[in-house]
């Protein structure tokens, strides 16, 4: 074991999407200072195994920097 168990639960992060429970993701990507405008393609899949995606949403954006 290489952290106590104590350790191990704070640094477990709940990714789970549960059913009719809205939820809220916060990213930050840095972008060069002299970027106007970015496209933005956000995509959600079901991953069952490692390299077995499904694709379930895509969304894309253009987004205007200010």
């Amino acid at each position: 074991m290489v952290f106590p168990t104590d350790r191990k639960l704070g640094i477990i992060r709940d990714t789970s999407l549960q059913p009719f429970a809205p939820k809220e993701e916060t990213f930050e990507i840095p972008i060069a200072k002299d970027v106007k405008e970015i496209k933005l393609t956000v995509q959600l899949s079901f991953s069952l195994r490692p390299g077995e995606d499904y694709p379930i949403h895509s969304v894309t954006k253009n987004v205007t920097l200010r």
